[in-house]
């Protein structure tokens, strides 16, 4: 399934609308709209579902750490792909 990048970027903005919350916004750093080829050529490791294509879009979400057991992100947000990546703490140089 392809979406437009608008409609990819309002699903980007609801869904850290919906987990940018307690206790979630203690783990993710980040979110952005990628293509599955991006994905796959930064050595993400996944297999395309039925009716997929490298050109999809979908969403990576960052990570500063993984989650607990008892916490739980989507793989599918509004019917887009998530991806999660551990990436460690990030810091803001200058502060």
């Amino acid at each position: 399934m392809s979406l437009s990048e608008r409609k990819l970027e309002d699903i980007r903005e609801s869904f850290e609308k919906e987990y940018f919350v307690i206790p979630y916004n203690s783990y993710i750093t980040g979110t952005g709209v990628v293509s599955l080829k991006e994905l796959k050529n930064s050595g993400q490791s996944f297999r395309l579902k039925k009716g997929e294509s490298l050109d999809d879009l979908c969403l990576h979400v960052t990570l500063s750490k993984t989650l607990p057991s008892d916490l739980n992100l989507p793989d599918f947000y509004k019917t887009v792909r998530v991806f999660y990546e551990v990436i460690g703490e990030t810091t803001k140089e200058g502060i």
